[in-house]
């Protein structure tokens, strides 16, 4: 998936203040396949966290505004993935 200069601009920022507070992330568009992985591993997966629904979600958003950018990330614990918000 190509990402614009800008929206690596945001990526970017929030990237940093993650690492400011200790926190190592991935993002979901960047990360495809390690988002599929960790989702695919979870006893329960919310809806709003399937990659199809997410994928649906920024296709949404970028008709209906100027500029979307798909911040959806993991938070590492250590060296494995938290799960998503549960």
């Amino acid at each position: 998936m190509s990402i614009s200069a800008i929206k690596e601009d945001e990526l970017l920022a929030v990237r940093c203040i993650a690492k400011e507070v200790g926190l190592r992330i991935e993002f979901r568009v960047i990360s495809g396949a390690l988002w599929t992985e960790v989702s695919k591993n979870l006893t329960y997966l919310p809806v709003a966290y399937s990659d199809i629904f997410m994928d649906y979600q920024v296709a949404y958003s970028s008709q209906s505004s100027e500029s979307t950018t798909d911040l959806s990330l993991i938070i590492f614990h250590g060296i494995n993935p938290a799960p998503f918000g549960l």
